[in-house]
């Protein structure tokens, strides 16, 4: 290949031959020289990044969004794509979302220091005071249609926004980053639970107590919970997969297992059999109890 521009310089130095010496010709026109070169250098390895933070599904219509670490929203299924959302390239900034309208769809993400970021033509949240710049505590958020919601923080307490009632009594851990996620039951009265690292159910605003199905002393692996308003059953989905029934709720089957703590988030789309997803770190929505898979879904590898 000494007709080549460059070769003889480049074989000098990376391959342990003359590249003058030889008087033989090209090996011919379907010679994959770029499959040659990759071999002789290279390319660097793919590598799985965990960024899959949270999933939204709407049951009427078999459709939803996947939310990614940086703020990206995914169109799940053939849902409408989202507009307008702020986004981070590379900056592992964005905890959790929610959607106000699946029609248009808007609603608003939440940043790691407790930002509200409309996205769709949803309006900016008002009546909230919580931020906290440079410091990675906002956990969780929870919105109605009606834009009322809340943004949970890791030490527990529970910041209303949108004119959302106020919480008067709940959990709260000073000094300690435990709390992981949220879910409001009554958006008119405040009332819902907190899920925290170790799996306790912890309720809200005088929220029916409710028995925590799986608890791990010392061990932060619970990661989600989901809960029906009408029934007060749900599930706790741990770190590494395992999904626990809160409340007398059916045992599900089919639930993805792993080895590692991997496991984000998991939405229920028929509280009877039950089906459902969770949600891996690295942006795969695993089907259970029958669920069909989904369709454009990310996968979080480069």
């Amino acid at each position: 290949q000494k007709s080549v521009a460059g070769w003889s310089a480049w074989a000098s130095t990376h391959v342990s031959f003359d590249p003058n010496c030889n008087t033989h010709s090209d090996p011919g026109p379907y010679w994959n020289w770029a499959h040659y070169m990759d071999l002789l250098n290279p390319p660097p390895p793919q590598t799985m990044h965990d960024v899959g933070n949270r999933i939204l599904f709407n049951t009427a219509t078999s459709k939803g969004y996947e939310l990614d670490a940086f703020g990206g929203i995914a169109a799940i299924n053939g849902a409408t794509a989202v507009s307008g959302n702020d986004y981070w390239a590379g900056w592992d900034i964005v905890r959790d979302f929610g959607i106000t309208s699946w029609t248009t769809p808007k609603g608003y993400s939440l940043d790691a220091y407790g930002g509200l970021h409309p996205f769709g033509g949803q309006a900016a949240a008002t009546s909230y005071n919580f931020y906290q710049p440079n410091w990675d505590i906002a956990r969780a958020m929870e919105v109605s249609s009606t834009g009322k919601g809340y943004v949970l923080d890791g030490l527990g307490a529970v910041h209303p926004f949108n004119g959302a009632p106020a919480i008067t009594s709940g959990p709260y851990w000073p000094n300690w980053d435990i709390a992981r996620d949220l879910v409001i039951t009554d958006y008119a009265t405040g009332k819902g639970y907190v899920l925290d690292g170790l799996g306790g159910i912890n309720p809200l605003n005088g929220a029916p107590a409710v028995s925590s199905p799986a608890y791990w002393p010392n061990w932060d692996i619970a990661r989600a919970l989901v809960m029906n308003p009408a029934t007060l059953k749900g599930y706790v989905l741990d770190g590494l997969g395992g999904l626990h029934p809160v409340n007398g709720a059916p045992a599900p089957s089919g639930v993805a297992g792993f080895t590692f703590d991997i496991a984000r988030d998991v939405v229920i789309t028929d509280w009877t059999t039950p089906k459902g997803y969770t949600l891996d770190g690295y942006g795969a929505w695993h089907p259970f109890g029958g669920a069909p898979a989904v369709t454009g879904a990310p996968w979080f590898y480069w």
